[in-house]
């Protein structure tokens, strides 16, 4: 189940990282298991119940600290508002610490971890947690090295193979009707066949892959076999037929190289056409 986040940050130092790092984990997170206060309350609701609800949920607190963090100071009183108790950044991360849950420090553009005695009590064990790092030069790198530690990405479903094409049956499978259909033609419609240009190319395009692409290699030299017989029968043309069709239609053929299957393609077109079986309707 994808693991909920909370962006903890002072919007004067840290809103453009904050506004980057939110991007990045809604990418590989649901956008309900990442809060982020200005994307994640809605207009009118109440802003201390929407925190206390998500700080309540979440199984991870990012506490973005930048180069002011520790110096922040309200500007009405002069205070540092790291001792205001009712400070919001501090009261979320003293809730993510109470709680147990990984509080992970983003330290970022050079800003370093807070020495514990410059953090109030309830903070202090922040200055334990192992940091990360974003800066400016390298924040996507650093966001997306971040999400891979926290291992926050969700695997892609493992891909099932695509079943095997099956393969055409046998005559002796055939009943006698699907073998009448099969052979509904008369031999002398299967006249013996000089394949001349097209098988020397054939050959051409096996030699060329019998070494880098067997796969593709393998069929084709089943089809030149089967030129090579000299016996071209009814049964034989059909055979070519159909391994030739096969292939045109791209049934199970592991060439990806456009040009060499274009290629593949005109050559068995060419095959087809000799041999008197180019018409692909003759058996529906």
């Amino acid at each position: 189940m994808p693991r909920k986040v909370f962006i903890s940050y002072r919007r004067e130092d840290a809103k453009w990282q904050a506004r980057e790092i939110y991007r990045a984990l809604t990418r590989v997170l649901p956008h309900d298991n990442v809060f982020m206060d200005i994307d994640s309350i809605g207009p009118g609701e109440d802003f201390v119940v929407a925190l206390e609800r998500s700080l309540d949920q979440c199984d991870i607190l990012l506490a973005l600290i930048g180069p002011g963090w520790i110096d922040a100071r309200d500007p009405k009183s002069g205070r540092s508002k790291l001792e205001n108790p009712n400070d919001f950044v501090r009261l979320e991360i003293n809730k993510a610490l109470v709680r147990g849950i990984p509080v992970v420090p983003v330290l970022l553009d050079g800003a370093s971890i807070p020495d514990k005695d410059k953090l109030p009590d309830d903070l202090e064990k922040l200055a334990l947690r192992n940091a990360e790092f974003v800066e400016h030069r390298t924040a996507d790198t650093d966001i997306e090295r971040l999400i891979k530690k926290l291992r926050l990405a969700q695997s892609p479903p493992a891909k099932q193979p695509s079943p095997l094409p099956l393969a055409p049956k046998s005559d002796e499978e055939l009943t006698d009707e699907e073998l009448k259909a099969r052979y509904s033609r008369p031999d002398n419609e299967y006249p013996i066949v000089d394949f001349g240009n097209s098988q020397a190319e054939l050959r051409t395009l096996i030699d060329r892959y019998r070494f880098t692409n067997v796969e593709a290699a393998r069929p084709l030299w089943d089809i030149d076999q089967l030129i090579s017989a000299k016996a071209h029968s009814r049964s034989v043309l059909d055979r070519i037929f159909k391994r030739a069709e096969t292939l045109i239609n791209g049934s199970g053929t592991p060439v990806h190289n456009r040009a060499d299957w274009t290629e593949i393609q005109q050559v068995l077109r060419a095959i087809m056409l000799f041999s008197g079986t180019a018409k692909v309707n003759r058996r529906r």
